[in-house]
């Protein structure tokens, strides 16, 4: 529920990282700048192993729980990596699109022919330049499905470890059998 108060705070937080943003150190980074650039997710990605961070070892499940933070880290820094890159290489795309666009259309008026819309977008999509950045663009595109996947497997994982803490837990505590009035045995 947003109330003045929330507001208030927000706007406090608002205009501390804003002062934040404004202080440089002797490099010249603000100090969010520095802040972000601290995080190192290199060792990380380099410890990520997706044959046994995407599976559950049940012997150990407290180590399992306790990895789980690194991993969801390290393949959500490769998903923004992915999407960072598919971003690029979208806007490549419509760069090179556009430069296409623009050359064929010079060179078709020097000749003499008039330039549609669907012979123009012909000479594009057989252009070996469009055709390459096309293809950089589905890769990249590719990347991003497979990093996302990884995290939601993560994210996956972290639910059957709850669940699987959860039964081995209820697996080694005492059971308590009781018999109700009707002889029956009940655990409680």
């Amino acid at each position: 529920m947003i109330t003045k108060k929330n507001l208030s705070l927000e706007d406090d937080l608002d205009d501390d990282f804003e002062e934040l943003d404004h202080e440089v150190d002797s490099e010249g980074l603000s100090v969010l700048d520095n802040v972000f650039t601290r995080f190192n997710f290199d060792s990380v990605v380099d410890e990520l192993n997706p044959d046994l961070d995407l599976s559950i070892d049940n012997s150990d499940i407290q180590y399992e729980f306790a990895r789980q933070p690194k991993l969801a880290a390290g393949y959500g820094y490769l998903f923004a990596l992915a999407e960072a890159e598919e971003s690029k290489q979208d806007f490549n795309l419509d760069l090179v699109k556009s430069n296409l666009s623009k050359s064929i259309r010079t060179k078709l008026a020097k000749e003499g022919v008039k330039a549609t819309e669907k012979l123009i977008e012909a000479e594009i999509l057989i252009s070996e330049e469009y055709k390459k950045a096309k293809l950089a663009h589905i890769e990249s595109q590719k990347h991003k499905r497979v990093y996302r996947a990884a995290l939601t497997a993560v994210e996956h994982k972290l639910q059957g470890l709850i669940s699987a803490g959860a039964t081995q837990r209820f697996n080694q505590s005492p059971v308590i059998k009781k018999q109700d009035e009707d002889g029956f045995e009940r655990i409680g």
